[in-house]
């Protein structure tokens, strides 16, 4: 299961592309952080931008799987799905980016690393920053790698240049973030903060995360 009260970990993957990779990663990942693997978590009637905004902002560190068919996987028009502005593989780096949440792109494999020209111009910031690479054969000590980076990464005082934030501005942006607005009532849709705390208890943040069953989970 999932350790609450540590770091908070989104895993952004391309289905059909990287499934099986992103899954072995997080049976290790669980093992240490909270972890968010999935945007099946997320239930309908759910606005899921709202609710992957909430996600990605509240967390700590985002994993950008990056699989052989990352740029050129297709939709059932043959349009790449990278150019879909609302492709949720891209909204999700995108979020993250914007709001200087850290990412660590991940190559399984043999995967390249994307050319800059191949992808959207808000995505290209990630191309700056140094990834890590997980290998069948050599899975285990990989993954053992990037759990170091990401603690490390995640507990930093120092910003990575363009895209994280110290841990300290980090711990004060959650220490805003998870005090609820609501505790004991509804929140009503006439207040301003009602769509903020729907999305904090669609992931777990409120006083029914065992009645909503969404959000920071154990993955298995």
């Amino acid at each position: 299961m999932s350790v609450p009260g540590h770091p908070r970990i989104f895993v952004n993957y391309r289905r059909g592309d990287v499934s099986h990779a992103a899954a072995r990663l997080c049976d290790q990942l669980i093992k240490h952080f909270e972890v968010f693997l999935d945007v099946d978590s997320i239930r309908g009637g759910m606005d899921f931008v709202a609710v992957m905004t909430h996600a990605v902002t509240t967390s700590n560190v985002l994993l950008a799987i990056i699989g052989s068919g990352w740029v050129s996987i297709t939709d059932s028009k043959g349009r790449r799905r990278l150019e879909d502005p609302n492709d949720y593989v891209r909204l999700e780096i995108q979020t993250a980016l914007d709001h200087h949440v850290p990412v660590i792109p991940v190559l399984i494999d043999d995967a390249a690393f994307p050319d800059p020209q191949d992808i959207p111009d808000r995505l290209r910031p990630m191309m700056r920053i140094n990834g890590r690479r997980l290998r069948h054969e050599s899975f285990r000590s990989d993954s053992d790698r990037l759990i170091a980076d990401i603690k490390r990464l995640s507990e930093a005082d120092t910003p990575v240049i363009g895209t994280t934030p110290t841990a300290a501005i980090r711990r004060e942006q959650d220490a805003r973030q998870v005090q609820p607005a609501y505790t004991q009532e509804e929140p009503q849709p006439g207040d301003p903060h009602y769509f903020e705390n729907m999305a904090r208890e669609a992931f777990g943040f409120g006083p029914r995360l065992n009645a909503v069953g969404l959000g920071w989970f154990p993955v298995w």
